[in-house]
């Protein structure tokens, strides 16, 4: 028991210091009338960069807001470091560099799935050497490793947009694990107090999330009769106090959770366009296994997708990325034909009326997928989408969209 709660009391002093939950059902009408808002298009987000980090692969950009500021944070491979830069100067706070030998060493395998609760404590998920609380300093404070065996775990714990901290620990998405990776995991979260080395999965569960999850099973398990493996369907999972805002890429609905438990679903979707059935997003990402060799096909044409969905730091709205379609283009690197987005609609949500404001994106001059790096993020001003055409590598340049005055 010692050493269970030794190893907790860094998580309990790092959880008193986050963001208080908001109350449950309460809403303050303000005495002005409310201002009709409307999508629109707020220009050019720069950031600069260090000279030393990769202009062209900038992992899990994010912002938090720490302390009422908000922070922009993303992983370099190059110099194995993290960027944390203020938001709103985009002057850079404070780069924290990991450890690649010593007792601090912490190996990750190119982009961390990573949690900012504090300018001195990351929650690092490694994706196959474990998980590491660090400093500002890039020292660590407590870490759950599992060697190199660790990727055979059933379960792994995402740190993501809905990971939080509590007297529990650390808590994050579930996720199905490398020969599971076509499953879809029964449960949907899982809570890590660093005294043991595996995460526990929460009562909340995959179908309460998937209104089709028993076909999908069906579905899943036939296959398996045929050797056949499939992408897993990409969950979306956001956090603000005590609600859990979850949806998928084939989902037109949101649904909400509170203690772990089901309380509602609204209506998120775009009207113009019908979501994908499981069957056919399934058979358009089943994994192949050659000689040595495992991929998926490469479908030029594909159907309507929700590719993210991000809720704002101060939990206002929640931003969804709808794509069209794709058809046949070249692929500027490499000159092969690869699957282009022809179209896409942005979608925001106001949490607090459930009211939906859209917006057709310019796909031509925007990245709508991210390939290796992160293509988007969310401030409290909008949603960010990284500019294609870009030649000064000193900066990084964002097309900003958000809520205006109409």
């Amino acid at each position: 028991m010692r050493r269970v709660l030794f190893l907790l009391c860094p998580l309990l002093v790092l959880a008193a210091c986050g963001k208080s939950e908001k109350s449950f059902g309460v809403k303050v009408t303000p005495e002005v009338a409310q201002v009709p808002i409307q999508l629109i298009d707020k220009g050019i987000y720069t950031l600069p960069l260090d000279s030393l980090a990769n202009f062209d692969q900038m992992f899990n950009l994010q912002v938090n807001e720490i302390d009422g500021t908000e922070y922009l944070s993303f992983f370099d491979s190059n110099t194995n470091s993290f960027y944390i830069h203020d938001y709103t100067s985009g002057t850079l706070t404070k780069q924290v560099k990991l450890y690649r030998e010593g007792p601090n060493n912490v190996y990750v395998f190119m982009s961390p799935d990573y949690y900012l609760h504090s300018l001195d404590s990351i929650f690092i998920d490694t994706n196959f050497y474990g998980y590491f609380l660090i400093n500002g300093n890039g020292e660590i404070i407590s870490k759950a490793s599992k060697g190199p065996n660790f990727r055979s775990e059933d379960i792994r714990l995402q740190f993501d947009q809905s990971s939080y901290l509590s007297e529990k620990g650390i808590h994050g998405s579930i996720e199905g694990h490398y020969k599971k990776q076509a499953a879809h995991f029964p449960f949907l979260r899982g809570t890590l107090d660093f005294s043991n080395t595996k995460p526990e999965a929460d009562s909340s569960r995959a179908k309460d999330l998937f209104s089709d999850y028993e076909g999908i099973m069906s579905f899943l398990e036939e296959a398996k009769k045929e050797n056949k493996s499939y992408v897993k369907i990409h969950r979306h999972m956001m956090h603000d106090g005590e609600y859990l805002y979850a949806t998928s890429s084939i989902s037109d609905s949101i649904r909400v959770f509170r203690d772990q438990t089901l309380v509602k679903s609204f209506y998120a979707g775009v009207p113009a366009y019908e979501v994908i059935d499981f069957a056919t997003y399934l058979k358009n990402n089943e994994i192949l296994f050659g000689k040595g060799q495992v991929g998926k096909p490469t479908i030029l044409n594909q159907p309507p997708v929700y590719e993210s969905a991000f809720i704002d730091p101060q939990g206002k709205f929640i931003y969804r990325v709808m794509s069209h379609g794709t058809r046949a283009g070249i692929s500027p690197h490499n000159g092969k034909e690869v699957p282009v987005v022809f179209g896409a609609t942005l979608v925001v949500i106001d949490l607090e009326t459930e009211d939906r404001y859209y917006y057709d994106l310019p796909v031509e001059e925007i990245q709508i997928r991210s390939f290796g790096s992160s293509a988007q993020f969310v401030s409290n001003q909008g949603i960010h989408f990284r500019v294609k055409e870009q030649e000064n590598e000193d900066q990084a340049e964002f097309r900003l969209f958000g809520p205006g005055i109409d």
